[in-house]
């Protein structure tokens, strides 16, 4: 899954005093440049970042901070560091070490060794538009003395993207053509709402159960079409429109409706037909990956869709592909429903 992705450069040079596995570094205590040891410089740099519909282009490549972990060979931490700014320098010893970088998370600066780290709970509501929590996973570098150690880390986003670029207005009986359909939102629902920064263990909490309920993260789950679109017959809704949810492993794209269950995540299109209101749920993919961008080209809406928000409505009312990819170019195709 390659998104847009924020690059970290790490620039490591072997400069300082060495320090003790529990040493936890700070900018004032790198300055005596006596003694042998090494320095990481590290420099954050934006890159690119997919314009979501109501997101200042300004805030996609908003960096709100960067924590850096520098861990021994045997998982203990050595050093941390953290910074408002693009830039930070961590001091620690030579030899080989295992580094985590974060950003725009919470401050962890409680995290004592690796495996603590890597357990620790990221939640969908620590993300906002313009700030994605992201993580760099474990990466293992070797730092000598000296002024060599040059080492990239690519940060990747928690949260996979959902992009809706088209809705249309198919509707295939001349009955429902002559009749005034609205779209009035398109939000997901069975959205996990937490994950290990280590991304291996399953959600314990859930946003939006089998249907949509107001929640503190409505402004990344939901979007609410002005009150409602209307579309006449064969007219498209050609803005794209994003939605964000936590990764969810479910392999389970079969159970619809019921009691709730740990199940997919699904997209609901929520329309009215001559003020009927009906949905259409769309199973996004099973499992969910964070930092993929699921695309959908066009939804095809036909005819009446269901009354039920977690189960989805036959082909023949609402029509779809859904492609999977980066961030930057993942598709799901067109959907006709």
């Amino acid at each position: 899954m390659k998104l847009q992705n924020l690059s970290l450069v790490l620039g490591l040079c072997a400069v300082m005093a060495s320090c003790s596995a529990d040493y936890v570094s700070s900018p004032e205590n790198i300055q005596d440049t006596n003694h042998v040891g090494a320095i990481l410089n590290l420099s954050v740099t934006d890159s690119y970042f997919t314009k979501a519909a109501s997101v200042n282009p300004a805030d996609e490549k908003k960096i709100s901070g960067v924590q850096a972990f520098v861990f021994a060979e045997d998982g203990t931490l050595e050093a941390y560091q953290n910074s408002q700014n693009t830039s930070l320098q961590i001091r620690c010893t030579t030899g080989p070490k295992k580094l985590f970088v974060l950003a725009n998370a919470p401050s962890l600066s409680d995290v004592n060794d690796l495996n603590a780290l890597t357990k620790k709970t990221s939640l969908l509501s620590d993300n906002y538009l313009g700030s994605f929590v992201m993580t760099s996973g474990q990466k293992d570098v070797n730092l000598s003395s000296g002024s060599g150690n040059n080492v990239n880390v690519v940060v990747e986003r928690i949260a996979a993207r959902v992009e809706i670029a088209k809705i249309t207005n198919a509707m295939s009986s001349v009955q429902h053509q002559a009749k005034q359909f609205k779209v009035i939102a398109a939000y997901l629902t069975n959205v996990a709402a937490n994950a290990s920064y280590g991304l291996d263990s399953a959600p314990t909490e859930y946003y939006n159960k089998l249907g949509y309920q107001s929640s503190a993260v409505d402004a990344l789950v939901y979007d609410n079409f002005s009150g409602g679109t209307q579309l006449n017959h064969g007219a498209s809704i050609n803005v794209p429109h994003y939605l964000y949810a936590y990764p969810n492993p479910s392999l389970d794209d079969t159970t619809h409706g019921g009691n709730w269950s740990p199940r997919c995540t699904k997209l609901v299109i929520k329309a009215s037909l001559d003020n009927v209101v009906y949905y259409y749920p769309i199973v996004i993919a099973a499992p969910m990956a964070g930092n993929h961008s699921y695309k959908i080209d066009e939804i095809k809406i036909t005819r009446p869709g269901s009354k039920d928000e977690d189960t989805p409505v036959s082909f023949a009312e609402c029509s779809f592909t859904i492609t999977v990819g980066d961030w930057s170019s993942q598709s799901l195709g067109t959907v006709e429903i």
